[in-house]
């Protein structure tokens, strides 16, 4: 089964299929979007990974949004110096960890964290306030 919920190539997701398979978690979907600032269209990168949302301000990828069953998954890829920021950024201890532990690659590590409630909105906001930073 691939990462996203949507995983055939040929049907590109729409917000009807979105709101379905999110359910509550859509009113969490939309407030990322909004909490941006930035814009996304649909990307089909593989058969493993299926459908994703990569947010963009401009030209620059701000945060990639995985859609799962009920919830999603928020995925931000961070510099070297965001990394070194997220020490002191108050980020839950498994999130700080996972971040440290992430493999650097050039564009940066990155982490996932599962969006279920609300009180996951704050690590995101810590997240995206990183990001836009450095």
């Amino acid at each position: 089964m691939a990462e996203s919920i949507f995983d055939e190539k040929s049907t590109v997701p729409n917000d009807e299929a979105l709101g379905l398979a999110l359910q509550n978690g859509r009113v969490l979907w939309d407030k990322m979007l909004a909490l941006s600032g930035g814009s996304g269209e649909w990307k089909f990168y593989s058969k493993a990974a299926g459908w994703s949302y990569p947010v963009k301000r401009g030209k620059r990828t701000l945060f990639y949004l995985m859609p799962k069953e009920g919830w999603f998954q928020l995925i931000f890829v961070l510099g070297g110096r965001a990394v070194e920021a997220a020490k002191s950024a108050g980020l839950p201890e498994q999130v700080l960890a996972d971040l440290l532990s992430a493999t650097a690659y050039v564009e940066g590590r990155s982490v996932a964290i599962a969006m279920r409630s609300e009180a996951d909105l704050n690590t995101a906001q810590k997240l995206l306030d990183l990001k836009l930073a450095y």
